[in-house]
């Protein structure tokens, strides 16, 4: 999923506001007077923006708000690529999105077994796939509409397309299918369509794609096939 988008995306929304939000505090540290503060003079603030000059240094372990403390942590262990800072992180969302953020960085699946929280353990799983175009990360996601999204967008950027049949609703299957033949362009890929209008409307497809009017011939559903001979009939006479 960037995240997976659906009921259960609300959570990431969720947290992904509160590191948002410490972000843009930290973009403007300034003094009770009103004076911008050099950078270590920390000491001299007071409250939220004294934390906020500390999520600026990275100093997470001396801010008071525990939110913005855990938010300041993820981003230290993003940026150090030190996985073990993760443990730090006390909410149990905002850690799991800290393991998945690593474990992406570190490609490194085994960081995803560690996850506890459930989303973000399929959201960890759903971008190794992804990210390596390996389809072995996908049966690990518990989610099943994620897990069928994890197979399709492997076969699609892969051209693999057996990894379709694991998509169980029959429409998404066929769509898949079809957008691997369009992009390899061979129209025998078409017969793993199961609506049989749908193969033909997918073998019509790649005929134009690659002018090869011979094509015509294999497609079955009659109005289908005569508007494909029609189609280069009036290419030949436009030309």
């Amino acid at each position: 999923k960037s995240c997976f988008c659906s009921g259960r995306g609300m959570r990431a929304i969720m947290v992904a506001a509160v590191l948002l939000l410490g972000v843009i505090l930290t973009s403007c540290t300034t003094s009770p007077t009103g004076a911008v503060v050099a950078s270590g003079d920390c000491t001299q603030l007071e409250d939220a923006a004294r934390d906020n000059c500390y999520f600026e240094a990275k100093q997470c372990s001396k801010m008071e708000n525990a939110r913005f403390r855990d938010s300041c942590v993820v981003e230290l262990a993003k940026a150090t690529g030190n996985y073990s800072i993760c443990s730090i992180v006390q909410v149990a969302d905002t850690k799991g999105y800290c393991q998945e953020q690593l474990a992406i960085q570190l490609h490194n699946q085994s960081i995803c077994e560690e996850i506890m929280n459930r989303y973000w353990a399929d959201n960890c799983q759903y971008h190794l796939a992804v990210q390596s175009n390996d389809e072995a990360f996908c049966p690990r996601i518990k989610d099943e509409e994620q897990r069928e999204m994890c197979f399709k967008d492997v076969a699609v950027a892969g051209q693999k397309v057996e990894l379709c049949t694991f998509i169980e609703d029959s429409v998404a299957r066929d769509r898949c299918v079809f957008k691997i033949a369009l992009d390899t362009e061979e129209v025998v890929t078409c017969d793993r369509i199961g609506d049989g209008i749908g193969r033909d409307a997918c073998r019509f497809k790649i005929t134009k794609v690659t002018g090869n009017k011979a094509l015509c011939d294999t497609i079955k559903t009659r109005i289908i096939r005569e508007d494909c001979r029609t189609f280069f009939k009036s290419g030949v006479e436009e030309s």
